[in-house]
């Protein structure tokens, strides 16, 4: 009995695990944001990370506590990836290259601090998300399986930042948000399906490279599996071409986009995923390279009408030419 008891508990203990697994978030890479706590988003100005004394040189050792946001370098952090999974991520301090957030020496005991070092990826420097919903989030320390939290349950300017065996509590939970436009960042809902262009047929097309744009119209031809085919017909308008040859030039192509773990992908050496815009408008594809398919109305289809007159005013012609001839006659 005390044999069957030891496996279902590590069942059920395995099953846990998995679970958890599943809900770690897939976040945006490149972009920087500050992390606020729960307890104080929403309500006021503090709560931040942030490395004491607004360094503007990021030293490895510097310590990581909450404070009122500043215009520093140091309160701005930014998401890479890992070699470990395609949702664990480094956390890169300010405007350095190689600091990076740190659970301090590897340890994996409560109340160990969270910490700036170099780059070294380890598992102490990867850290996964898991949305709570609406934009609120726990941070796991990979290494020790511990989320990052506020000591003592405190939000007031200078509290440290550790981590913890995971339980519930705001001082447990952070908003990240977007240096840019100072909204937190809320994940979309990830579809199975490549809905942009199952519900946008008919699209603009514009593109700029360093000497020159393209400007035209697209169309969906066809979406197999998840492979969507984009017909593009328009005009480029380079700068950049040997004397006497032409500055404008039509062109046509076919774009092949593919749909992948909720990502839209095409020639991913040049471009990064496509972004679709926050009203669904428009799907973006920056990297080396940049252009944007924006929906357009369906083509409208010629007039009855207009054809109609035309071949009555024809008939109407050919008529009178048969009674003019007759009365001739």
């Amino acid at each position: 009995m005390k044999k069957i008891s030891i496996i279902l508990s590590a069942l059920l203990a395995l099953s846990t695990l998995t679970t958890k697994a599943q809900n770690w978030e897939e976040m945006p890479v490149g972009k920087k944001f500050y992390i606020q706590s729960a307890m104080n988003y929403g309500k006021n100005n503090g709560g931040y990370w942030d490395v004491p004394g607004s360094p503007e040189t990021i030293t490895k050792g510097s310590n990581i506590q909450v404070w009122s946001l500043d215009g520093g370098h140091d309160r701005q952090f930014t998401l890479l990836t890992t070699g470990y999974n395609n949702s664990s991520y480094q956390i890169k301090v300010g405007n350095t290259s190689s600091a990076r957030i740190d659970i301090q020496g590897g340890k994996k005991d409560n109340g160990t601090s969270v910490k700036v070092w170099d780059k070294n990826n380890q598992k102490n420097q990867t850290f996964q998300f898991k949305h709570m919903g609406e934009g609120k989030f726990k941070i796991y320390d990979l290494n020790s399986g511990k989320a990052i939290c506020l000591g003592g349950r405190k939000n007031a300017n200078g509290t440290n930042v550790h981590i913890w065996d995971d339980h519930n509590g705001a001082w447990m939970e952070w908003y990240l948000i977007d240096v840019k436009t100072n909204k937190a960042y809320i994940p979309k809902k990830i579809s199975k399906t490549p809905d942009f262009f199952i519900k946008n047929k008919f699209l603009k097309y514009s593109e700029e490279t360093m000497v020159g744009k393209s400007e035209g119209d697209a169309h969906v031809e066809k979406i197999e599996g998840n492979k969507i085919f984009v017909k593009v017909e328009g005009t480029s308008y380079n700068s950049d071409v040997p004397p006497g040859e032409p500055t404008e030039k039509p062109f046509s192509r076919l774009l092949e986009i593919t749909y992948k773990n909720g990502k839209y992908i095409y020639l991913p050496d040049v471009y990064s995923p496509g972004e679709v815009s926050d009203d669904g408008k428009s799907i973006s594809f920056g990297g080396m390279a940049y252009f944007e398919l924006t929906v357009a109305p369906a083509p409208k289809p010629a007039k009855k009408g207009a054809a109609s007159s035309i071949k009555r005013n024809s008939s109407s012609s050919i008529k009178k030419g048969v009674k003019r001839e007759s009365h001739k006659r």
